[in-house]
């Protein structure tokens, strides 16, 4: 079962326990999707400041937004004024099959719709008041959305101790498409002038990666939550579509605190050959190390082992004010359907030297395997740093996760 739902204003300082609802579906086996909220980048006009994220515990999904590729540019074709209709086939230089058009009204009264040409186009028409122009963007996608909300919850620069676990996971999660969508427009029925509308959101992208999860559970009924969300993560995409790492809408390469794993890449996420899995007793002690007390009495009579948040087995990994040296371990479950010897490599975040025990692991199928990795600082530095490991076998699975650190001392 999966749930899609569009919440903000949770409070980094409670600690998760607002969540619980969250997590007791997540026990259930319910995979819960959210929006990580429409606040865009620090200092930008839509609210801008640290925390613009919302939904940040880890026993569910959250969901950044993306623009998606729409193909080549088309040539303009103008109607005559009054209302026409035009055959996409009719315009010159059309692209290539199942293009997304957009058709922009640019008379008095104007009309706007979206569709997609099928085949030659033949057969297909839009109808607009006055000029109508085609046209579909050329630049290359997926770009983060400039309203979709970023990382971290507070400035890296702050000396609160510990850390607020806020900082201490990676979110979003993931980014999926988002802009310019084609939906129902509210309040409209079918048939209704309007009844479409280009709408643009990470409540719009969420439902994406639910839909995806959908299929996931499909073909492994007996996956977790949390290795629906490892398949979707692991296998992300970090490059769009020009082989360039995914851009930020604010200029430069987007960093995990923007675009979490990666844009979700479904071809993939089926078959991703390792999974990172957690149940409900670990989150019930990555809670309790939270707040011991708060989670004796949330789960009475259950045996609580805190748990700090750099254990907790999640695909990613994020350290905020990292002094010296850490060690973070990690656990995987084979569910590529044969044994496997998976090869770790990867990219340390700059100023930290990063080492990885052991460099090889053989799974069985269905078995588990853990690793741990090393991390010291090298040199300090008050920003996050960004780096990745890769574990990959010879029969083409890639499994990879994103290193967020802040190296602050020695």
């Amino acid at each position: 079962m999966c749930c899609r739902l569009s919440l903000g204003g949770m409070d980094p300082n409670d600690n998760y326990f607002n969540d619980l609802a969250f997590m007791r579906a997540n026990a259930a086996g319910v995979f819960v999707a959210f929006a990580a909220g429409n606040s865009g980048a620090p200092g930008q006009s839509q609210g801008g400041g640290y925390r613009t994220v919302d939904n940040f515990a880890p026993f569910f999904l959250t969901v950044g937004a993306s623009t998606i590729a729409r193909g080549a540019s088309l040539a303009s074709a103008a109607a005559a004024a009054g209302t026409q209709s035009l055959p996409l086939n009719a315009i010159a230089g059309a692209a290539s099959t199942n293009s997304t058009v957009n058709c922009n009204g640019t008379g008095s009264g104007n009309s706007t719709g979206n569709g997609t040409m099928p085949g030659d186009g033949s057969g297909t028409t839009f109808t607009a008041d006055g000029g109508i122009t085609f046209a579909t963007s050329s630049s290359s996608a997926p770009v983060v959305a400039d309203f979709s909300s970023r990382g971290p919850l507070i400035p890296p620069s702050a000396t609160a101790q510990p850390p607020q676990p806020g900082n201490a996971i990676l979110k979003p999660d993931i980014i999926g498409p988002g802009v310019d969508l084609l939906a129902a427009a509210p309040g409209k029925k079918v048939g209704d002038p309007g009844a479409l509308a280009r709408l643009s959101g990470t409540s719009m992208a969420t439902p994406h990666l639910a839909g995806l999860a959908a299929l996931i559970i499909q073909k492994f009924p007996n996956w977790s939550p949390a290795q629906v969300m490892s398949a979707m993560m692991t296998t992300a995409r970090v490059t769009d579509t020009s082989s360039s790492p995914i851009k930020s809408s604010t200029g430069g390469d987007a960093t995990p605190w923007e675009m979490g794993a990666g844009h979700v890449f479904p071809p993939a996420m089926l078959n991703p050959g390792l999974t990172y899995d957690a149940r409900d007793k670990d989150y019930q002690n990555f809670l309790a190390g939270q707040d011991l007390t708060r989670a004796k009495k949330e789960f009475p009579g259950v045996s609580l082992s805190p748990l700090a948040v750099r254990n907790l087995n999640l695909p990613t990994i994020t350290l905020p004010r990292l002094q010296g040296s850490i060690q973070v371990t990690r656990t995987v479950t084979n569910v590529g359907g044969a044994q496997s010897t998976y090869s770790v490599s990867g990219k340390a975040p700059a100023g930290v030297k990063v080492t990885v025990a052991p460099k090889s692991l053989t799974v069985g199928a269905g078995q588990k395997a853990s690793y741990t990795l090393t991390l010291t600082v090298d040199t300090p530095s008050k920003d996050f740093k960004y780096g990745y490991i890769v574990w990959a076998d010879d029969q083409g699975h890639s499994v990879r996760s994103p290193l967020v650190v802040q190296p602050l001392s020695r």
